[in-house]
């Protein structure tokens, strides 16, 4: 489970504080970020719409709290278990919706690869609660079965599936590209055609 790819799943496996220990009357322009569901995509963490909350309020909810290098995973919404690995924030908040998981007995990019994966989120999603918004509570998280193989597997998978992912952004890279300058050509050839200047086939 993953629960037992921690060292503490109480303390590693954590989900945010109650809505009450939270408000928006806590949020500040700036001081320690606050994490919300729509700041998590899979395998990114978006940084817009941040709110903050103060380093005396951020402390009084440490048990919450995030570093780089933590997996931060959804247990609201449609779809449920999204994961995303921090990178570019040291330390920071979750709210009540999201799960902070701090796994050290595996490959961290391996395992937000395996939580993000069709398998995980069938699991997940078979397991939630609620009809209008959909949840899953911090036990299931905890439960997730994970497969282990080998550490040097692992990477290699990693490797892998970061080779893969790098290709898919050039394509996507490329194709907008390609879409842009079809719509430009296009976008000229309608200036052309009104104002009297297309002419043969």
């Amino acid at each position: 489970t993953l629960s037992e790819v921690c060292e503490d799943f109480k303390k590693d496996i954590v989900d945010g504080p109650f809505g009450s220990n939270l408000k928006r009357e806590h949020y500040t322009e700036e001081g320690v970020p606050v994490l919300k569901i729509q700041n998590i995509k899979a395998f990114e963490i978006k940084l817009h719409k941040m709110d903050y909350v103060s380093e005396e309020k951020a402390e009084e909810l440490k048990r919450h709290s995030f570093q780089k290098g933590d997996i931060i995973m959804t247990k609201l919404g449609n779809p449920l278990g999204v994961s995303a690995i921090v990178e570019e924030l040291d330390k920071g908040i979750i709210v009540a919706d999201l799960v902070r998981i701090r796994a050290q007995k595996i490959n961290t990019k391996f395992l937000c690869y395996q939580l993000n994966s069709p398998k995980i989120k069938a699991h997940i999603n078979s397991l939630q609660k609620g009809t209008t918004r959909p949840r899953v509570r911090i036990t299931i998280v905890r439960d997730i079965p994970i497969v282990i193989p080998p550490l040097a597997e692992q990477q290699r998978v990693v490797n892998k599936l970061d080779s893969l992912s790098d290709s898919i952004a050039l394509l996507e890279d490329n194709h907008r590209t390609e879409i842009e300058s079809l719509v430009e050509l296009k976008q000229s050839i309608l200036q052309e055609a009104f104002s009297g200047k297309l002419t043969g086939g």
